[in-house]
């Protein structure tokens, strides 16, 4: 029995096939939307979010950082993606918790090197309605 939708937004699809798998090894049902396809326009993201309905979205960010903060942030104050979980991915940790500091939202933050079950337990606390750091 699936438990939920999960939706992996990332530019590295290797990174967010990998993490998806391990979401379905422990019964989330996953889809995947990449960064740049968002970006680009060439993935309706209204359309994203009205067919598959994610209740937590993955988000790991990439390089160039200043570039992909300002769209995190523009994604993470929209009123219909604020009241999902989120559980941002990133090499530089330290970067985006300073960055996030001053946004109104909730997320669980993970840093690289990604260690499996923290990916999974930050995934299950934001699907569970529980934040395990806020974004402020």
């Amino acid at each position: 029995m699936k438990r939920g939708l999960r939706a992996g937004w990332d530019i590295t699809l290797d990174v967010v096939e990998t993490l998806a798998r391990l979401l379905e090894e422990h019964g989330f049902q996953t889809v995947i939307g990449r960064i740049e396809e968002i970006q680009s326009g060439i993935l309706d993201l209204v359309a994203f979010l009205e067919e598959h309905d994610p209740q937590v979205i993955l988000f790991d960010l990439p390089r160039p950082y200043e570039q992909h903060l300002n769209f995190l942030r523009l994604l993470t104050t929209t009123d219909s993606l604020k009241r999902r979980g989120w559980v941002l991915m990133t090499t530089h940790e330290e970067v985006l918790r300073v960055a996030f500091r001053s946004v109104d939202g909730q997320a669980s933050i993970v840093g690289k090197p990604y260690v499996p079950t923290a990916v999974l337990q930050a995934v299950q606390t934001a699907f569970e309605g529980r934040v395990l750091g806020r974004v402020q």
